[in-house]
């Protein structure tokens, strides 16, 4: 639910079903990784505009963590939708439209 969304049922059940076919060390390693890795470095360093898609109802990636990213990196493009954590999985439409109005953007 923390990944989908409490209204997202088939989406809920895709969700549980590929995280139970990982093995659980393997489920941990990468929920420890995710609260332990710094990539600040990286992505002041990183040398191309980025685009982040935020979830407005993400209970795991919050504002926090926007504000950390845009302090690390200020021409950071933030779209934020009405999406839980998996932005790509429950606004696919939109997430698509969003970038490609930001790779066109690059264009001009």
């Amino acid at each position: 639910m923390f990944l989908t969304g409490s209204n997202a049922r088939e989406l809920t059940e895709q969700t549980s079903t590929a995280i139970r076919s990982v093995q659980r060390r393997v489920v941990a390693s990468r929920v420890e990784q995710v609260f332990s890795v710094d990539a600040t470095r990286e992505l002041q360093e990183c040398p191309v505009p980025i685009l982040y898609l935020a979830g407005k109802r993400d209970r795991l990636v919050g504002a926090r963590v926007t504000r950390r990213l845009r302090s690390a990196r200020p021409e950071l493009r933030v779209v934020t939708l009405d999406a839980p954590h998996l932005v790509l999985q429950s606004r696919p439409e939109e997430a698509a439209a969003a970038v490609v109005e930001f790779v066109e953007s690059l264009a001009r």
